[in-house]
């Protein structure tokens, strides 16, 4: 339970609002200066997706009603290690399944990490809207 609230939130919430924080110490830290621009607005849209978060989750915020999350696609949310790899034409290396995997080039890699972060940020909104849902609130997008 929170102590800083006059509307105390149980364990769960409280478990989320530790992860955004600490997701927030942890993207601050993070070294941008190489990022292509694609890069740096997927990069920026999460710091925007956690500070929505924290703030729908914290006081005073939970007097707002109804809270309004980003709408993010998340068509892969279920896709296995492996069909991640085989999307982006990745392979074992020599055909050895004991060896590296491989990819084609630099590109897939880069386009595989843009749609997973997107993936990841899907789920923390989804689990962020069913915590709000459980706590009473309406979520809008989430």
């Amino acid at each position: 339970m929170t102590t800083n609230s006059p509307d105390q939130v149980d364990g769960d919430v409280q478990v989320l609002i530790n992860f955004i924080q600490r997701e927030k110490v942890t993207c601050e830290e993070i070294d941008t200066r190489d990022f292509s621009e694609p890069e740096m607005d997927d990069f920026k849209r999460y710091g925007r997706v956690l500070d929505i978060a924290l703030a729908a989750l914290t006081p005073p915020a939970q007097l707002l009603r109804p809270v309004e999350l980003p709408d993010v696609k998340n068509a892969r949310s279920d896709w296995s290690t492996w069909q991640w790899i085989e999307h982006l034409g990745g392979r074992f290396q020599n055909g050895n399944p004991g060896g590296y995997i491989e990819f084609g080039s630099v590109y897939a890699v880069a386009q595989m990490m843009k749609q997973y972060r997107r993936t990841v940020t899907a789920e923390v909104i989804a689990e962020i809207a069913e915590a709000l849902r459980q706590q009473g609130y309406e979520v809008k997008n989430g």
